[in-house]
């Protein structure tokens, strides 16, 4: 089985990408999701009140993403303390995950963080989702309760997309112009040669 790494930053559409996947019948893990469903697990919401404090919680005593974002986005330490607290949870969430899945040709691990975490080095390619900044801030702006301003202190943290490029194994245009259906075909085609190829060295 390979691991493939899927991503883009914010605003891309790697999701759209991720989803055209799994109607391939490849199957997908969202490494955002799990970080959010880890982030309300009653063993880590302790770790998280003592570096972000009580303010994080609703009344219920479980996390509000908001506030957290609002905290972390705007200094680079917390961020830096927090994915060292979700980071290793995620990553043993997704071996659990991958043990199950052993016999799939490959999978998709999909991460906004791909690069940014070092997770490429545990996958066997990368694809990396494109947009222009532009469009990216505008489809943001139509998904999210959040400002341009809050927009672009998030890009500010992530890489370059031209850095992303320059490491990606294969390469998706999602701006608005370039069909991404063929795109997606053709690296699914490819990566399937790719297992088949490993699959039958590994039985040799």
């Amino acid at each position: 089985m390979l691991i493939i790494g899927l991503t883009g930053n914010i605003g891309s559409g790697k999701t759209t990408i991720a989803t055209i996947f799994k109607i391939l019948g490849i199957e997908v893990y969202n490494s955002d999701q799990a970080g959010h469903r880890i982030l309300n697990d009653s063993t880590t919401i302790p770790q998280l009140v003592s570096l972000l404090g009580e303010e994080i919680l609703d009344s219920n005593k479980k996390p509000i993403r908001s506030k957290i974002a609002a905290k972390v986005f705007i200094n680079n330490d917390l961020l830096e303390q927090l994915n060292a607290i979700i980071h290793p949870l995620v990553q043993a969430d997704f071996k659990r995950w991958t043990e199950e899945r052993i016999d799939s040709p490959f999978i998709i691990k999909e991460s906004a963080i791909l690069f940014e975490a070092g997770i490429d080095t545990t996958c066997d390619s990368t694809i990396v989702v494109t947009a222009p900044e532009t469009l990216r801030i505008e489809r943001v702006l139509k998904r999210d309760h959040l400002t341009e301003a809050e927009i672009k202190s998030r890009i500010s943290k992530q890489w370059a997309e031209e850095k992303k490029i320059s490491l990606a194994s294969y390469i998706i245009k999602n701006d608005g112009e370039s069909f991404v259906i063929p795109q997606v075909v053709d690296i699914y085609n490819k990566i399937m040669k790719e297992s088949q190829k490993k699959k039958g060295a590994l039985s040799q």
